[in-house]
């Protein structure tokens, strides 16, 4: 019985929350927020499947991980919250505890949303399902620039930049979005700023690509693809994530580590006659939310 209250509720709550994104006079945030701790108490698959939704959760994501909302979202949160409970302390309270107690709410609750960092355009990101082959074939561009930034030219022509180059076609990408793999295209103030693909195994979730232009590095959009593939867990029961990285990669190792991977075995692979030694590392994933603490500080 509680358990159907509170879907119920979360229910009611994202409406108004997918309402809030068209009409002004609602704000989005705080009824998604609400709708992620009801669905958290009830269940893990629809607390993931509302965290892990690519536009949906970034509302969410950015408050729990970043401890940041938009700047529209704070300042509707604050106008509605004003507005309603100056409506109840001079209109429906009547006992003078009940204003003071009502007030002290008002206060309170202005003030930590007042302490919210405000995201500039330029950090909110948005990952969009690659299911085009105009999408594909934006992911494919992304990974040339992506591989240009980081060509050695006297080594261009090597056994990882052919591999590169022949796993992110245009024709490749749509072909593995065929063969079970989710492409997101990850945007940044109307602008591709990297991608990420996903594959459901029988017990995780393999995050077989990850990758960012140079740009963009240093601004938490990694860390907001791992929380976005951690809810995707939680919503189809998962228990792990796991990718896989260059053995001499350490730069990457030691970042994923920070993320919470650690390595669980080596392996090696062949792609176009030529084999590369991997590290797989992996992620157990909670039934309830990380905190921000788990996440690098911004």
């Amino acid at each position: 019985m509680k358990t159907t209250l509170y879907v119920t509720a979360g229910s009611i709550t994202l409406a108004l929350g997918i309402i809030g994104i068209f009409l002004p006079l609602l704000p989005t945030t705080p009824f998604l927020l609400l709708s992620a701790w009801l669905y958290c108490r009830s269940s893990s698959r629809l607390y993931g499947w509302l965290v892990g939704h690519p536009v949906l959760g970034l509302y969410i994501r950015n408050y729990s991980y970043r401890k940041a909302t938009t700047l529209p979202s704070k300042i509707m949160s604050i106008t509605l919250l004003w507005a309603t409970i100056l409506l109840c302390i001079f209109v429906f309270a009547d006992p003078l505890w009940l204003k003071i107690m009502l007030g002290t709410i008002l206060v309170g609750v202005t003030w930590h949303l007042l302490s919210l960092r405000t995201l500039r355009p330029d950090e909110f990101v948005t990952l969009h399902r690659v299911r085009t082959r105009k999408r594909a074939a934006s992911v494919a561009a992304l990974a040339d620039t992506i591989r240009r930034e980081h060509r050695d030219d006297s080594i261009d022509a090597s056994q990882p930049n052919r591999q590169f180059a022949a796993l992110q076609s245009a024709e490749a990408v749509k072909a593995q979005t065929e063969d079970g793999y989710d492409y997101y295209l990850l945007r940044c103030a109307g602008k591709d700023i990297g991608y990420a693909a996903l594959k459901r195994d029988p017990d995780s979730i393999f995050l077989s690509q990850l990758y960012l232009i140079n740009e963009a590095h240093g601004k938490g959009f990694a860390e907001e693809a791992i929380a976005f593939a951690e809810n995707r867990c939680r919503r189809y029961g998962k228990k792990k994530i796991r990718l896989t990285v260059n053995s001499t990669d350490t730069v990457g190792i030691t970042a994923y580590s920070r993320m919470g991977f650690v390595p669980a075995h080596e392996a090696a692979d062949v792609v176009n006659g030529y084999v590369s030694d991997y590290c797989i590392m992996e992620k157990t994933v909670t039934e309830r939310p990380v905190t921000s603490a788990n996440v690098r500080k911004r």
